[in-house]
């Protein structure tokens, strides 16, 4: 009949499917702890950066390079060092800092 909704058909997924999504997600997880390791350490060695210039410097895309940003200041790992300079589009962006030292426990996730 026109306007009822049926049960949809669920998908049981083989164990290949469950591997590999396994697979994919470690990966990831393994490639943004990486990408978290390579953008504190690069703010730390050089004494504050833009998000612009670590998409340039790093070569990231923007997505990756504020995602990450913005996960490690809400970690606290990075703060605004209330300096700007400006961006590649000609306008003023947060010079990032680090807000710890070290990143050893930043290793620990």
């Amino acid at each position: 009949m026109p306007g009822l909704l049926t049960e949809p058909t669920h998908h049981i997924p083989t164990q290949e499917q469950v591997d590999t999504c396994r697979a994919s997600r470690d990966q990831l997880k393994a490639k943004s702890h990486r990408y978290r390791m390579q953008i504190f350490d690069y703010i730390q060695m050089n004494g504050g950066k833009t998000c612009d210039e670590i998409e340039v410097e790093l070569n990231m895309r923007h997505q990756t390079a504020s995602c990450f940003i913005s996960n490690l200041k809400d970690e606290g790992f990075l703060r605004d060092s209330g300096k700007r300079r400006m961006t590649r589009a000609g306008r003023h962006a947060i010079v990032w800092e680090t807000a710890r030292y070290g990143n050893e426990q930043l290793k620990m996730f």
